[in-house]
């Protein structure tokens, strides 16, 4: 029985995770037991058998089935849903860049009880510029991060169902948030 390299290995698995080879066809391509072919494949799926089924497919249509402007036109739109699957992706990794973002400024806003808002200064002149002014958070603040929270957990799939709650208690005309939670429905 032959003893394999680490690349031997890694080729054994990619075959049997296409599912088209049987264990005991891959223990004499390699030269050892079936028993040595369990071992080495144990616990990995046969993953790969779909893309195996779908070239195979793939490969019966270009050759036999359908004329070549329609192969031409499937490889067309093969390329366009690969190039729209990307795009997608791309996307959904700059929304959870942005979404990260915006929960570490709705945390730091709650931690400190302040928020920053843009303000326009007139400096005279006609001449005017933004300025970016602090000032303590309202109930109603916290109830606009808490949905902020909600939907940013809603878009990078953390939350599925729920609402927020945000209980305030007010004496003498000054009101204090006491609670800002998140209930999920189960």
């Amino acid at each position: 029985m032959a003893k394999l390299t680490d690349r031997q290995k890694n080729n054994l698995i990619a075959k049997y995770k296409t599912g088209a080879y049987t264990n005991i066809q891959l223990a004499k391509a390699y030269k050892i037991t079936e028993g040595a072919v369990r071992k080495i494949c144990k616990g990995v799926e046969k993953d790969n058998s779909d893309l195996v089924e779908a070239q195979v497919r793939l490969e019966q249509v270009k050759k036999y089935e359908i004329s070549t402007i329609e192969r031409k036109a499937v490889e067309q739109a093969v390329r366009y849903k690969l190039d729209s699957i990307e795009y997608k992706y791309k996307n959904i990794e700059s929304v959870h860049i942005v979404a990260n973002d915006i929960l570490q400024g709705l945390q730091e806003s709650i931690r400190k009880g302040k928020a920053q808002k843009v303000v326009t200064v007139n400096q005279g002149g006609g001449i005017s510029s933004p300025e970016v002014v602090e000032y303590d958070m309202q109930p109603e603040h916290y109830e606009k991060a808490s949905n902020a929270l909600y939907k940013t957990g809603q878009t990078l799939g953390v939350i599925d169902n729920g609402k927020t709650e945000v209980n305030v208690q007010q004496d003498n005309k000054v009101a204090q948030v006491t609670e800002v939670k998140l209930v999920l429905d189960e």
